[in-house]
Parts: structure tokens; sequence; C-alpha cells
């Protein structure tokens, strides 16, 4: 997502994994996986070829346009999103769900959250 020039505009490199640092600068975004599945063989007698894996991505803005904006070039970049990252062959990318959590206006931060299923090779 850090190469995407619509993200980029918005967070920068700022994308961490499971949790930003102490004193993060705003807008940034985190990501998690929340679920790893194996797909076995249909005899189980190998290793499983595909690993079904479900990623969280929280977004924290002070703008509500730019938590707005950035749920939709995250969605835009990643949902259908198949190729190669790092070493992994994603065969398929599917968006799963939106929501907008509750906006702490004393801070004034805003939240988005997306839930993301990759379908994704593994080499044996």
């Amino acid at each position: 997502l850090s190469n995407n020039a619509n993200v980029a505009t918005i967070v920068g490199n700022r994308i961490y994994q499971d949790m930003p640092p102490q004193d993060v600068a705003f807008p940034f975004m985190v990501y998690t996986i929340t679920n790893t599945e194996p797909t076995g063989t249909k005899d189980y007698s190998s290793k499983s070829v595909q690993d079904v894996v479900q990623v969280q991505i929280d977004m924290y803005t002070r703008k509500i346009v730019d938590a707005s904006n950035l749920a939709s070039y995250v969605r835009a970049a990643l949902d259908g999103y198949t190729g190669t990252y790092l070493t992994l062959t994603i065969q398929q990318t599917r968006f799963l769900n939106d929501a907008s959590g509750d906006a702490d206006m004393e801070m004034g931060v805003y939240y988005r959250t997306q839930d993301y299923e990759f379908h994704i090779h593994k080499q044996n």
C-alpha cells in the first residue's frame, strides 16, 4: 500500500504491522493478520498448497474526509488484487467489510477499519 500513490498522499510510509510506534504522527494505518487457514490437499498427504489469510486494516486520521478517502483508496488498491509480494504469490484478494469506528472528538481522531481475505499460493 505504501507504493500506491493515492494511499501515500495521505499516510506516506506510516503503515505499521500490529502496533504503531508511540507518538506516531497522524494519519497512519495499522494492519493485523487476524486468521490464517491452510487449504489441505485431497489426500492430506502433503503440505497445504494455499493459505487463506485474513487481514484487518485500521486507518487513523485527523480529518473525516481523509478517513473516507483513505478507505476508498485502500479498497481500490486491494480488492481483487493478484500478483507477487516479496516471495508470496497472491492468487486472489477479496474485500470483506468496511466500518467506521467511534470518532474521538476530544482528540480529533477518525477511525476506519477494513477486512480482506488473501488467497496465497505456497511453494512446497
